[in-house]
C-alpha cells in the first residue's frame, strides 16, 4: 500500500488492507481510533471488506458505530470526521455506545 497508494490497490488487496487496519486500530485504541486516524478515510471500504471476509461481528461493530457517529463517519476528511466527536457530552455518549461493540469484536479473536 505504501509503495503504490490506496487507490492503486486491487480489490482483494484493499480487502486485506482494510480488514487488517480495522483489526489493528480496534485492538490498539478501539473504534474511536478507527475514526480518529487515517483509517477512517476508508471506513466505507472497510465495512464492505468485513462483509466480504465474512466477519459479521466486526462488520456489525463498524456498521453500528458508523450509525452512531452519523454522516461524518463516511467522511474521508479527518477534520470533518473528528467534528462529530466535538463536545464532551457527545464524546462520552459515543464512547459508551462503542464499548459493547468493541467487546463483541474482541470476543471473536482466534476464530
Amino acid at each position: 500500500m505504501e509503495a503504490v497508494g490506496y487507490e492503486r490497490l486491487t480489490g482483494p488487496q484493499r480487502v486485506v488492507f482494510c480488514g487488517h487496519l480495522f483489526d489493528a486500530e480496534v485492538c490498539n485504541g478501539g473504534l474511536m481510533q478507527v475514526f480518529g486516524n487515517s483509517s477512517g478515510a476508508v471506513a466505507v471500504d472497510t465495512l464492505d471488506a468485513l462483509r466480504g471476509i465474512r466477519h459479521p461481528e466486526a462488520h456489525a461493530a463498524l456498521d453500528t458505530a458508523m450509525r452512531l457517529v452519523g454522516p461524518a463517519a463516511r467522511e474521508p476528511d479527518q477534520d470533518r470526521r473528528l467534528a462529530a466527536f466535538a463536545g464532551r457530552g457527545r464524546y462520552d455518549r459515543l464512547r459508551a455506545g462503542f464499548d459493547p461493540l468493541e467487546r463483541a469484536s474482541y470476543d471473536t479473536k482466534g476464530r
